[in-house]
């Protein structure tokens, strides 16, 4: 008598439903951008076209927030892609593009981006080289009004 489990077409069927609940099912890895709005990218000293003001998207990739700068003649994008044995954070002017300017590296399951000391990667003519100085600020919050504007009476 022959399992139902053993035949090969029911394998794949099984081993595909799988693979689609465990995608759907998938949760972002642990960051420190739950609320923030806008990231200020500073002291890319390197490349200080890096330096500037982006502004969380509706747009998510790989289950993370994607960020535009504010301001500059070619936008640049901020986006988060999980690797085999690494996740990084990109920056570029393609969105999700291969073609990058600056980088910061995490563990595979992690996608940490704020503060010092994270190890920015920026091309520095035509090589990769680590900007110490350069780091991400949480410059506004989705819980916070950052309306300056307003005034008291």
């Amino acid at each position: 008598m022959t399992h139902v489990l053993s035949s090969p077409t029911t394998l794949i069927c099984v081993w595909w439903l799988f693979c689609v609940l465990c995608h759907t099912q998938q949760q972002p890895p642990p960051h420190d951008l739950s609320d923030c709005t806008h990231i200020q990218l500073r002291n890319a000293n390197l490349h200080p076209a890096l330096n500037n003001i982006y502004e969380r998207t509706s747009e998510t990739f790989n289950d993370m927030p994607v960020f535009r700068s504010v301001s500059g003649d070619t936008p640049r994008y901020l986006w988060w892609n999980r690797y085999d044995e690494f996740s990084r954070w990109s920056l570029g002017t393609q969105k999700f593009s291969n073609s990058i300017e600056a980088f910061v590296d995490n563990q595979v399951h992690e996608a940490w981006l704020l503060g010092p000391g994270r190890g920015w990667h920026v091309v520095n003519q035509q090589q990769w080289t680590v900007d110490h100085d350069m780091n991400a600020l949480c410059s506004g919050n989705i819980n916070t009004n950052t309306n300056t504007n307003t005034q008291q009476q």
